[in-house]
């Protein structure tokens, strides 16, 4: 069968985040799968797709009118999350964006299934977009991340960075949900220093009285003020193991997440994590970290302190991380993609 998969997410804003890295590590991956031909096309400039079995778009925007169906050719699409629906207030769509949704839920309809990240996230999409769940396909993830092969690698990548203190780390954005500004607080009440990992964290150019950049604002005057947070902006892919590896534990606070890439990274690499206790973190890592209150400060303090200071712990979350990351692959997650594709097709 040959699929054609939407490039867009490859070059545009989500090109450096979650949602770029899946489709090029789900691209990467399906294209080594026996029974699919697959090819990475700009699928809303494409006018002829009678080549085409399939077209998958592997993200849905809200509050952008983006999921065009083309006549005559199953679509699949992936829906990471729900989180801009499930905290409208953080995450304002305006008028616009309000017709836009309109817009993209009634293109839902005419969309053969939909792949997402978790069961957490299938309840969600069924609650706030009306699709069946029959059509909904929870596929787990892979790591992101790569090993390290040289240990001398790993200290020069510190040095460059100016890291020479333990530190708990974070990778990632700094979205409402990402709840960034409460780690900040924790780490600075305990004296843990934090390393902040990702490029919007040391953004200066953007505008500070939007209400999705609260946030962002906050966290910035915290790490002027604090001596123990330290935001070092983009790391590539060859410097980020290394960062990862040097970390005590890696917090992933986040009031809500889909699929959390962050913390099986680091269980990848045999990194203690501890997790807020919400429930896609729950119902992927819960048997392999520690979890605490999103929304209660010193609670993600005393946790953090705790495993900092337990090393028998620490050992133990390591030996747990590493071996439940095992169970998560790319070829794993292509493997049940084409089975998602198969189906369709069978019912075509």
């Amino acid at each position: 069968m040959k699929i054609a998969l939407d490039a867009g997410p490859l070059s545009d804003g989500n090109a450096g985040r979650g949602i770029g890295v899946y489709t090029q590590l789900l691209y990467d991956a399906l294209k080594v799968q026996e029974e699919v031909l697959v090819e990475a096309i700009d699928v809303h400039s494409t006018k002829n797709f009678e080549s085409y079995d399939l077209v998958h778009y592997p993200s849905f925007d809200f509050f952008q009118n983006t999921l065009q169906i083309p006549q005559n050719i199953p679509v699949v699409v992936t829906i990471h999350d729900t989180i801009p629906l499930i905290y409208p207030k953080n995450y304002p769509p305006g008028i616009r964006g309000t017709i836009a949704l309109y817009k993209q839920k009634q293109a839902l309809k005419k969309v053969s299934a939909v792949i997402t990240d978790s069961l957490t996230s299938k309840k969600d999409i069924i609650r706030y977009l009306n699709v069946k769940p029959e059509r909904i396909f929870p596929i787990y993830l892979g790591p992101t991340i790569s090993k390290i092969t040289k240990n001398d690698s790993q200290k020069s990548v510190l040095r460059k960075f100016q890291i020479s203190y333990p530190y708990v780390l974070y990778i990632g954005d700094v979205n409402w949900n990402k709840n960034l500004l409460s780690l900040c607080r924790a780490c600075d009440q305990i004296g843990a220093h934090l390393v902040i990992v990702g490029k919007r964290a040391v953004s200066k150019d953007y505008d500070k009285n939007h209400i999705e950049n609260r946030p962002l604002v906050e966290m910035q005057k915290i790490a002027k003020t604090s001596s123990f947070i330290h935001t070092i902006g983009f790391v590539d892919d060859e410097d980020l193991p290394s960062i990862v590896k040097g970390a005590q534990l890696l917090c992933q606070p986040s009031y809500y997440e889909g699929f959390g890439f962050s913390v099986l990274d680091a269980m990848s690499l045999g990194i203690p994590t501890v997790c807020a206790k919400t429930q896609a973190l729950s119902e992927i890592y819960g048997s392999a970290t520690v979890f605490f209150n999103p929304s209660d400060v010193a609670d993600m303090a005393s946790v953090i302190e705790s495993v900092l200071a337990n090393e028998t712990l620490q050992r133990k979350l390591q030996k747990l991380g590493l071996t439940l990351s095992k169970s998560f692959s790319w070829n794993k997650t292509a493997s049940e993609t084409v089975n998602v594709y198969k189906n369709v097709l069978a019912q075509k």
